[in-house]
């Protein structure tokens, strides 16, 4: 996947095409969507989405800083299996094992990664919510490495993308800067059920962004910008999606109509919203926004 096609093919589409077409892999039923599933957990937690690139080729996808991989699934011969960067406190998961990351032992950054051999066992990464606050952790401490820097030539040459130009992508990557961001779903899904990390975090459904925009558009509903109008076809479909009442008062699970409870809304119009303790009301931001024009 090329730096030219990145931002026009999407990179599920690219990446399950690949996994299921993969001689190792086509005929293991669910490993192309687990793949699917590792890569997005790995877009969401990169804490230097502007410095990493993502690449599908023939026989690995992997995502990069530098010269260090973030994320990887190999298919070949030679280190074969899923690949993961990880601090020093990521869970001992079974069937995992870990390996010390070389190029960061000098920097007192000492890091590892967690290889998954089998693919049947990447579901364990993917679901482990700690080795997830671990990578993330890691993502964010590699950059001290020298080896993380000055390959972006090199990553051009190789035909990866930066992960902020793949439209697709770069909607995931930092998607947890708001606490109502979400990311088809038939008509009503529930959402909202409440899991303990350090702090209480509350579940979202990924398809519900998806049909919320489908309904709305990529319009934001405060202030009417479509990003593509104004930056051109790379900002094609970029939006957020905010929740017209918090999950975190709604106090327990309940069903989110995405056409009558999300709205999309731009990143400019978002952060507004999100600045104050209660948060604005959309009707508040649209206010503001009118008494502005007005004053001109």
């Amino acid at each position: 996947m090329g730096q030219a096609d990145s931002r026009h093919v999407h990179w599920e589409t690219r990446l399950g095409e690949w996994a299921s077409s993969h001689r190792r892999t086509r005929n293991e039923p669910g490993v192309s969507e687990t793949i699917e599933k590792f890569f997005e957990r790995a877009f969401v937690h990169a804490r230097h989405p502007e410095c990493s690139w993502f690449g599908v080729h023939t026989q690995a996808a992997s995502l990069v800083v530098g010269g260090i991989y973030l994320a990887a699934v190999n298919l070949g011969k030679r280190d074969f299996g899923a690949w993961l960067l990880v601090d020093r406190q990521a869970p001992k998961l079974d069937h995992v094992e870990y390996r010390v990351v070389k190029a960061s032992r000098r920097f007192d950054a000492t890091l590892r990664w967690a290889h998954a051999e089998d693919l049947d066992q990447v579901g364990l990464l993917v679901e482990s919510e700690g080795t997830w606050r671990s990578y993330e952790a890691a993502t964010a401490r590699i950059m001290v490495c020298p080896v993380a820097g000055g390959r972006d030539a090199v990553q051009v040459r190789r035909g990866k993308a930066r992960l902020v130009e793949i439209a697709d992508a770069w909607q995931l990557a930092g998607s947890r800067s708001f606490p109502d961001e979400l990311e088809h779903p038939e008509a009503v899904r529930t959402e909202g059920a409440r899991t303990t990390v350090s702090v209480d975090r509350y579940e979202r459904d990924r398809r519900l962004r998806k049909a919320c925009i489908r309904h709305h558009g990529a319009r934001c509903g405060v202030c009417g910008l479509v990003l593509a109008d104004r930056y051109g076809p790379l900002a094609a479909g970029i939006i957020q999606v905010h929740h017209l009442l918090p999950l975190s008062e709604a106090g327990a699970p309940r069903q989110v109509d995405p056409a009558n409870d999300l709205l999309p809304v731009c990143p400019n119009c978002h952060t507004v919203i999100h600045s104050h303790q209660p948060a604005y009301t959309v009707k508040e931001v649209r206010q503001m926004i009118l008494e502005r024009a007005t004053d001109r």
